[in-house]
């Protein structure tokens, strides 16, 4: 058996860190599939061109990693429910 305290740390630990995961997850796949679309671009650049954009991309997410573990996390904006002041509550877009 787990202890509770033990347990219930965990769970705020891991819903904590689970955004900046999400968030790193996400900034090192568009890094990812930049460098890929370079890479495509440059198919007949010397392989030496080639390796230092693999290079730089792996060090550039390495980058995203450590700066997302200690900066702020970004948060989009979300749009509660009842939306825009004065407007009517209960109404249908597809009547």
């Amino acid at each position: 058996m787990t202890n509770p305290v033990i347990s219930a740390a965990l769970v705020c630990f891991s819903l904590r860190l689970l955004p900046v995961i999400v968030s790193v997850l996400v900034k090192t796949m568009i890094l990812l599939t930049l460098a890929f679309v370079l890479h495509w671009i440059m198919r007949n650049a010397s392989p030496r061109l080639r390796h230092r954009l693999w290079m730089s991309a792996i060090v550039c997410c390495l980058l995203v990693l450590g700066l997302s573990l200690r900066g702020p996390l970004y948060k989009g904006a979300v749009l509660r429910t009842g939306g825009v002041p004065g407007a009517r509550r209960g109404r249908r877009l597809l009547q």
